[in-house]
């Protein structure tokens, strides 16, 4: 009962202010509508529902914001009442509408994707409003507020008024502090209530005096001077622009509701200690939402204080929704009784009360532990909510907390890798004397493999590290390995193009290779695209041994040494495609390649098959079988026609035998090509974990 009547006062100001005993008797009912739907609906027994402050704050500011509302000059209080009651419950139903959508598309988790620091500003904002609404009702002022400063100003006269309803309150967020038993808040206004009567008996002050002065609440109407004709002529009068001017705040405001609904649910979980259907919650509290609503209530949401209250008294079961249903009514009916009898101040506590607990829930727990750019963007929402209003502060909060990201992302390394030709991670093994000549000078080969988003911040970033890399010299060969690129903007996409440029002025190329499906493609002048990093750095050291004029170099595998085993070799030839080896076989025994080139491929599980490397003229494969004794582990097709001389298990025994200091040469030469190889794969492997 307090809690409605605190906020009919918040609600019904200016024109509507005669009318507020009436939007206390609609709220009474809307929320005993609301709390007997969630008794029914929910999956939670014992689940407590109510109006949400952070909405009905947001709502009072569309309110404020409706000039027809502000002064009983233009607008009759029938038809101001009329129009807070319609914005009232089309903010309900909105909120139910928002609620089973999100409920019904399992959207609850896009909570994750809005800003804390836009959540935290809004809540924070909605603190301010609250607490400046408890010092007006206090005093007597209306719109106090950021907005109008000069209000402040007419608070001094009235401290008296003001410092009960602060002191109170005070005693509320101290008490919560010391005493977490849930009947702190209820008691500790009982006992103020208890102490001003005692007051007032003791002084033997005028109850009537005091109610005329402020001190006591005092409803405008009596349930003998509502007019049905009054209304009923006052409805004729309405206009649609009211409404469709306040459409997107409500929509707004329908969406604080969702938010309060989504961080109360996530709270209520941790406080329980298990996991609410979020789903099914929301449809609960959409369906008391929309019935809610068309009685004139404010947006709902659990509750979780009352909700533990219930839940250490009573235990989860589902009597207790209704009984509070019950109860509601008859506030509704007897309650403008009772209410004059509550002092003002009470009423003021209870909204200053709820302005400090969220203010202490966001700035103030916030403060030390947030980045200053979120604590910044905070104050800015809470500010701006205050001065402008919560559509304002949310876009402005999108916006700066937008900027933030990109600033801060923009700083991000893109750059994951950066090999040049001495250490990059090829899978091509070609002759000693190729091998020696693409490593003289490694860095006409540059390789950086990027990641995350390419846009105007990380694309200037990444062509400012290949600018400051290569100052006065471009390397032959720039490859950029996007397989880790999210995406790309148009900056990205002119940065590409003018890295090109760069290098076909300087006779170089720009390789592009794994390039994620959808990214967009440059067009650039000497862009190569090749499908992963293996066949780009394959395409450069072809095109560097072009250049260097050794492409055609057919160099021997084991140079010398191949004509003194010639006895023991048997030559075969295969054609482009042809199999050598198959996977799982027994071992072939060594295969030297004297011409063409062939390629290891890996069958998987799944029947995909994948590169492993590619031998090039002049070098030997087999040996991991043969020596490990094995079945081969992958199978080896032939690029082009191609000749290798075996030597099989059986020959090289016999060479064992015979010329067991010829083997012995031909064993270190092979354990020099292992090691070799298996530093590569250490490399590799390394790389593969940086």
């Amino acid at each position: 009962m307090t809690i409605a009547a605190a906020y009919a006062s918040l609600l019904f100001q200016g024109a509507a202010s005669a009318y507020t005993g009436l939007g206390f008797c609609i709220l009474m009912l809307g929320t005993a509508v609301g709390a007997m739907v969630v008794a029914v609906k929910s999956r939670q027994p014992g689940l407590i529902t109510g109006p949400d402050e952070a909405a009905t704050i947001a709502l009072a500011s569309v309110i404020a914001g409706i000039a027809g509302l502000r002064s009983s000059a233009s607008t009759s209080p029938e038809a101001a009442a009329l129009m807070v009651i319609i914005l009232m419950g089309s903010a309900g139903l909105l909120a139910g509408v928002l609620f089973w959508l999100v409920g019904r598309f399992h959207l609850g988790q896009l909570i994750r994707y809005l800003p804390y620091p836009v959540i935290s500003g809004f809540l924070a904002g909605s603190g301010l409003l609250l607490l400046w609404a408890g010092l007006g009702l206090a005093g007597g002022i209306d719109h106090l507020g950021l907005s109008h400063p000069a209000t402040f100003l007419q608070l001094l006269p009235r401290w008296q008024f003001c410092l009960p309803a602060l002191l109170l309150a005070i005693a509320l967020v101290r008490g919560g502090r010391y005493i977490s038993h849930s009947l702190l808040m209820p008691m500790t206004l009982l006992a103020a209530v208890v102490l001003f009567f005692s007051v007032v008996w003791l002084s033997g002050a005028d109850v009537g005096g005091l109610r005329q002065a402020g001190w006591l609440y005092q409803p405008p109407v009596q349930d003998d001077s509502f007019d049905y004709a009054r209304f009923a002529a006052a409805w004729a009068t309405l206009k649609p622009d009211f409404f469709l001017s306040a459409l997107p705040q409500l929509l707004l405001v329908a969406l604080v509701a969702l938010l309060a609904m989504l961080l109360q649910t996530s709270a209520l979980e941790q406080v329980l200690g298990h996991d609410l259907e979020l789903d099914a919650e929301l449809r609960a509290q959409s369906t008391a939402n929309l019935l809610g609503g068309c009685c004139g209530a404010l947006p709902m949401v659990p509750f979780i204080s009352d909700t533990l209250l219930n839940l250490d008294i009573a235990g989860p079961n589902r009597l207790a929704g209704m009984v509070m249903a019950l109860l509601c009514v008859l506030g509704a009916i007897a309650g403008l009784s009772i209410m004059p009898w509550i002092p003002q101040f009470v009423l003021a506590a209870i909204l200053i009360y709820f302005g400090v607990g969220l203010l202490s829930d966001t700035l103030i727990k916030e403060y030390g532990r947030a980045r200053r750019a979120d604590y910044a963007v905070m104050l800015l929402v809470a500010l701006t909510v205050n001065l402008f209003g919560f559509m304002q502060g949310a876009l402005l909060g999108v916006l700066f907390t937008a900027g933030f990201f990109l600033r801060d992302y923009s700083r991000l390394q893109p750059v994951r890798q950066q090999y040049h030709a001495g250490n990059a991670p090829g899978r091509v093994s070609r002759p000693v004397t190729q091998h020696v000549a693409l490593e003289v000078d490694p860095h006409w080969l540059a390789v950086y493999v990027l990641e995350g988003y390419l846009f105007f911040g990380s694309a200037h970033r990444l062509y400012q590290q290949v600018k400051a890399a290569f100052n006065h010299t471009y390397p032959e060969c720039l490859i950029l390995d996007m397989g880790r690129v999210q995406g790309i903007d148009a900056t990205g996409i002119a940065m590409l193009d003018k890295l090109a440029q760069r290098q076909a002025e300087r006779q170089g190329v720009l390789v592009l290779c794994d390039m994620r499906a959808g990214l967009p493609l440059p067009q650039g002048v000497g862009i190569v695209y090749q499908p992963d990093l293996n066949h780009a750095l394959e395409y450069a050291e072809d095109l560097r041994l072009v250049r260097l004029g050794l492409a055609d170099d057919e160099a021997q595998p084991l140079p010398g040494l191949l004509d003194e085993l010639a006895a023991y070799l048997k030559p075969r030839s295969y054609q482009a495609g042809e199999l050598l080896i198959r996977q799982g076989d027994t071992a072939q025994g060594l295969l030297f390649i004297t011409a063409g080139s062939v390629s290891v491929r890996l069958m998987q599980a799944s029947g995909k098959t994948i590169r492993l490397r590619r031998f090039m003229c002049g070098t030997v494969l087999g040996e991991v079988s043969l020596y490990a004794g094995t079945a081969t582990s992958a199978s080896v097709y032939a690029d082009e026609a191609t000749r290798v001389l075996q030597l099989s298990p059986a020959a090289l025994s016999q060479l064992e035998f015979r010329a067991p200091a010829l083997a012995l040469q031909l064993h270190r030469q092979i354990a020099a090509v292992m090691a070799n190889r298996l530093q590569d794969t250490n490399l590799s492997l390394l790389q593969a974990a940086a």
